[in-house]
């Protein structure tokens, strides 16, 4: 039962889930509060926040969470039976970031699937929407979390179309690289419309999933990039320890979908879906000497250097009369600092030659003075 709450959060609304029958070895109200551990061990804007949990007088289990609104991953699988390259990265991404925050907390979901991924719209996302990683309820936990679940060897655990090899087994050990095949099993689900396996028998799963390789994604979706298709066969191998980390995948579909992070976007030259187009071979027709291509006379400027100096502007060089020397008589180099100087330019070397021409005169006249005194005293 999930009921719709206000206090004791006014700011937001909440979603409380309320149950207290029991389920064999696992029963619901163990799963209740081993979600809401789970979730508070990690903290990501992929999972869902859980605010309270406990009991109620009279035994019912009860779990306070963010309230969502959106569709499920299958919700959306159902209508539009394929997701485009560009969107499966995204969510792929999103989900991977979720999850590989929650293994470096050491907790493992177990139960990756289309209907444990809420899709909420989110303004500060570039896509302006979000994946959010519901029911952590049989999440595996940190041996010293208090409270965490114990589970036997025999027990099976999951959904068995999204179940890695070693949950087929009953493997009392199951790794974070357990999630990251079931994520593997959701992208290719995303991608070609069906998951990698499909059989009528529930008990059939576990034979395909231990035993049987993946098909070709491409068999199903023949334009998708080959790089995202071996990313998805690196993830669906069935060897947990040949599997990439969750933080590994994260980063691959950064780089396949040319995004740096939620908060920068795609850029505007990134392609939407199908391979990459490949480059043209270079000519063959360019000479072997590079200098060749180059133009054989440097092209005139558009522009003319211009002076200011004392609050003069000077006229362009372009508006000037042209001077071109007499080619029969070399040119001296007094002609040239004369044709490079510009009318009523006074150069510093000639304001030195006037100052000491005009000192020298000085000294001469008060000379003469002092001269014609002493004579005539």
């Amino acid at each position: 039962m999930v009921l719709f709450l206000w206090p004791p959060f006014p700011e937001r609304p909440v979603a409380g889930d309320a149950s207290g029958k029991a389920s064999g070895k696992f029963p619901v109200e163990a799963r209740f509060f081993n979600e809401a551990r789970a979730a508070n061990l990690v903290q990501h804007p992929a999972i869902v926040r859980v605010f309270d949990y406990g009991t109620t007088t009279t035994g019912t289990a009860y779990l306070a969470m963010e309230f969502l609104e959106g569709e499920s991953l299958r919700t959306r699988l159902h209508r539009l039976r394929t997701l485009s390259e560009v969107e499966t990265i995204r969510i792929g991404r999103q989900i991977a970031s979720g999850l590989a925050t929650a293994h470096q907390s050491q907790v493992v979901h177990r139960d990756l699937k289309p209907e444990n991924i809420f899709i909420v719209p989110d303004s500060e996302a570039p896509s302006g929407e979000r994946a959010k990683i519901l029911d952590f309820g049989i999440a595996k936990l940190a041996d010293s979390s208090k409270g965490a679940f114990r589970t036997g060897t025999n027990m099976l655990l999951g959904t068995p179309i999204y179940m890695s090899p070693e949950q087929c087994r009953g493997a009392k050990n199951v790794g974070d690289r357990s999630d990251v095949y079931a994520l593997g099993v959701m992208l290719f689900e995303m991608l070609a419309g069906r998951p990698p396996f499909e059989t009528e028998m529930p008990g059939e799963y576990i034979a395909l999933h231990i035993f049987q390789p993946p098909p070709s994604l491409r068999q199903f979706a023949p334009s998708v990039d080959e790089r995202l298709e071996q990313l998805l066969l690196s993830m669906l191998t069935k060897d947990p320890k040949l599997r990439p980390p969750m933080a590994e995948v994260a980063n691959r579909l950064k780089h396949l979908g040319n995004l740096q992070s939620d908060q920068l976007g795609r850029g505007p030259f990134e392609r939407s879906s199908g391979p990459m187009p490949e480059m043209a071979p270079p000519s063959s027709n360019l000479p072997n000497d590079a200098t060749a291509i180059m133009p054989s006379t440097p092209r005139q400027a558009d522009w003319q250097p211009m002076s200011v100096i004392a609050g003069r502007q000077q006229t362009p060089t372009n508006l000037l009369p042209t001077v071109r020397p007499n080619p029969a008589q070399p040119r001296r180099a007094s002609d040239e600092r004369k044709l490079a100087r510009p009318s009523g330019f006074l150069t510093p070397h000639r304001r030195a030659q006037m100052v000491a021409l005009l000192t020298v005169s000085i000294a001469i006249c008060i000379g003469v003075l002092i001269t014609m005194f002493l004579v005539g005293s």
